[in-house]
């Protein structure tokens, strides 16, 4: 019976969600009414409605702005990273619902229990992956001020907003839910993973 109810459960979370490149939607009331999805899906969405603005803006320059034979490269090539990026955070924001579902279906579970470190894991590495994935496109950014006509800056400067929020976030939630994981192994490499995100970034 747990298990019925615990897929039942699965399903009306992943309704609220359409999760498609070319059409996404989210079910606002049951975020704000239900516990999923929950804030780790709003960041993901977020970085991928910032990834898509960063896209916009490269294609826009492609079109409309002399470029070089390498600076052109460069940039149909950060063209299908924003792309890709995006199909890349709406997966995340599905991944996390899975997640999250697996922690409150085991939440009367003993801590060190497998079945209980296992969903924490989960629930670590997919905010974590958030962070990772937007920090290379906002990188990206203040070389395209220069590259991109002054038509979309503002959508470069709403974009890599978004991105730094979602990054934030990430770091802050994969964080938190690290707490819950213990000494194993897999929450060690995890950890190490966040360091790395953290650490001051050289020019």
């Amino acid at each position: 019976m747990a298990d019925m109810r615990s897929t039942e459960e699965l399903s009306t979370d992943l309704c609220a969600l359409r999760l498609e490149p070319h059409a996404f939607s989210i079910d606002l009331d049951a975020m704000a009414r239900r516990p999923l999805p929950g804030a780790i899906v709003a960041a993901a969405v977020a970085a991928a409605m910032g990834a898509a603005l960063i896209g916009k803006s490269v294609r826009v320059a492609l079109r409309h702005q002399e470029l070089s034979g390498r600076g052109r490269a460069e940039m149909e090539e950060l063209a299908g990273q924003a792309g890709q990026t995006v199909a890349n955070l709406l997966d995340l924001a599905g991944a996390d619902t899975l997640a999250y579902r697996s922690v409150l279906d085991t939440r009367t579970i003993a801590a060190h229990e497998p079945a209980r470190q296992r969903a924490w894991l989960a629930a670590s590495e997919v905010p974590l992956r958030l962070a990772e994935l937007s920090a290379p496109l906002e990188e990206s950014i203040p070389a395209l001020f220069d590259r991109c006509p002054p038509v979309v800056h503002l959508d470069l400067q709403i974009g890599v907003s978004l991105l730094r929020a979602a990054s934030a976030g990430g770091r802050l939630a994969a964080e938190a839910n690290l707490e819950n994981c213990g000494e194993c192994e897999e929450a060690g490499l995890l950890r190490r993973r966040l360091a790395v995100l953290r650490e001051p970034q050289l020019d």
